[in-house]
């Protein structure tokens, strides 16, 4: 951020110079100078959009990551009663279980060993 705004305030300096030595614009035109400070100024400005938008995809990485939520049962199973029930005998070889003491690896090993796939819990062990 202190690089950003260090940057700005060099381009505006050297916007002012290139503005204080020119009195009309045929002077800028043959200068050499005036084209320098351009050139400068506009590294400078592509420079700090490069920083600006690495520090937005950087920010836009946090922001996309998944929630820490979890189904509270496996893919395409039921809460009923405080049990997880498989409703449409959608692969799994295990029956109805309670899942509220569980934790997630715990989970996680129930899900593969009952070959019952899980969102968010399958892929952690």
């Amino acid at each position: 951020m202190l690089s950003n705004l260090l940057i700005i305030l060099l381009y505006i300096l050297a916007i002012y110079i290139v503005a204080t030595n020119s009195s009309n614009l045929q002077k800028v035109a043959t200068e050499p100078a005036p084209i320098v400070f351009f050139i400068i100024g506009m590294l400078i400005v592509f420079y700090s959009l490069f920083i600006g938008l690495r520090n937005f995809n950087k920010l836009n990485k946090k922001r996309s990551k998944m929630p820490e939520f979890a189904n509270q049962c496996p893919d395409q199973w039921s809460k009923i009663n405080n049990q997880c029930v498989n409703d449409f005998n959608i692969g799994g070889k295990c029956g109805s279980t309670n899942f509220d003491k569980y934790t997630k690896k715990q989970k996680c090993k129930w899900s593969k060993k009952c070959q019952s796939p899980w969102e968010g819990i399958d892929d952690i062990c």
